[in-house]
This record gives structure tokens, sequence and C-alpha cells, in this order.
């Protein structure tokens, strides 16, 4: 409870249906640790590929982690080499 009243954007945040769990790490260190935990589970960012592999594929996904609340991977930038940087 003190780490959620420290940072309460920072938590992680579950929504558990049914047959699927979506998992939204607050921080960089939470989102590794939940990847080495369930390695099988999808990083949905767009869901460019993952949705239509659901519904027409029959693919099933029990858990999902979204990394949209990470503030790390918040900001790209272009280093002098020209390469794109997540910071």
């Amino acid at each position: 409870m003190e780490r959620m009243a420290e940072n309460p954007d920072r938590q992680t945040l579950a929504f558990c249906g049914e047959r699927i769990t979506w998992i939204s790490p607050g921080t960089l260190q939470d989102l590794l640790a939940l990847k080495a935990k369930y390695p099988e589970a999808p990083v949905i960012s767009g869901n460019t590929s993952l949705g239509p592999a659901m519904k027409s594929q029959g693919h099933f996904y029990p858990i999902l982690l979204s990394p949209a609340r990470v503030p790390d991977l918040r900001t790209v930038t272009k280093s002098s080499d020209g390469e794109f940087l997540v910071l």
C-alpha cells in the first residue's frame, strides 16, 4: 500500500476476464519481470497483428502485457548516427 500511495500511476494494473488477463505494468522493471514470468505472453502495442491472429487464426493468449503506461518507453529520440532510441 505504501508503494501505491507514493506512485499510484506506477502500480501494475490487471484486468481479469473469464479467459484472458490483461496486465498493464507502470514501470519498465515490472514489465521485464512480468515478461520473464509469462514468456509466452505477447506485449501489446498497437494490436496490429495480434487482434486478427486471435480472431481469425484461432490464436489464444491467456495473458496479455501492455507497455502503454511505462514512462521509460514513451520517448523516442534520434542519435547522432541516425539510430532511433527509445528512452
